[in-house]
């Protein structure tokens, strides 16, 4: 198995001051493309196979931080979209492949009441 190391950054960037005093921020999370591999031999000589995950397209997290002077959040609005690439593969006797591209968009929202 060949796993690479994920890679995030998260920067977080103080805006100033509101009108009604509080504090905002900017984020911004990025994330360098990833993969999984895994190969092996299938029993009896019947082959090989071969698993691969790919992240790729990660564009970063976006957000907006509001916080009141005494440090609690009023609203936290991030965003981010992710492509992942699947692929299963066999050699031999009974070749094969197999490909499945995932896309995924994620939104959160806190609001304090």
């Amino acid at each position: 198995m060949k796993l690479e190391p994920m890679v995030i950054t998260t920067t977080t960037t103080y805006q100033g001051v509101n009108r009604a005093g509080n504090h905002l921020f900017s984020q911004k999370t990025n994330t360098q493309p990833w993969s999984m591999k895994f190969s092996g031999e299938l029993p009896e000589g019947a082959g090989d196979f071969g698993f691969e995950i790919t992240l790729q397209d990660i564009s970063g997290s976006a957000g907006e931080l509001v916080y009141r002077p005494d440090g609690l959040p009023v609203q936290i609005n991030q965003a981010q979209e992710l492509r992942a690439m699947m692929t299963f593969n066999i050699t031999g006797e009974e070749a094969g492949s197999v490909s499945m591209a995932m896309r995924m968009k994620i939104a959160s929202k806190l609001q304090a009441e």
